[in-house]
């Protein structure tokens, strides 16, 4: 006699990370800052105006900023990691186009720039 066991497992799909990685580097007249800067991050829906849909620190109505340190100039955040709001995936479900909006030291930076595919969401054609 053969028997044969045969197992199903239904396919899990790998659970997205809801942090961004956001890095730079800062120059105040023509030289490097290595000090700690207040900086904010902000997720609009759009390139200029529209919807404010995520800050890294406060409330989208009271908007504050958080410290980030750099080495030679070089600094990297880590939006919706330990340090700043959770970030919530619905923002990037509901909405086409996200544009990251920075300040540093009370200064916006221009123009926003938009998120673009990373690496990791090309699991979601699998």
């Amino acid at each position: 006699m053969l028997f044969a066991l045969l197992a199903f497992y239904p396919a899990r799909a790998a659970t997205a990370p809801t942090v961004l990685n956001y890095q730079g580097k800062i120059i105040e007249n023509g030289a490097v800052v290595t000090t700690t800067k207040p900086m904010a991050f902000l997720l609009f829906d759009a390139s200029e105006d529209g919807n404010l849909k995520y800050t890294a620190a406060g409330t989208l109505t009271a908007t504050s900023t958080i410290t980030v340190s750099s080495t030679q100039g070089v600094f990297s955040v880590n939006i919706g990691g330990t340090g700043t709001n959770s970030l919530d995936p619905s923002i990037f479900q509901n909405n086409t186009n996200i544009y990251l909006e920075v300040w540093v030291n009370g200064e916006r930076l221009t123009p926003r720039r938009q998120l673009l595919t990373v690496p990791y969401s090309f699991n979601a054609n699998i």
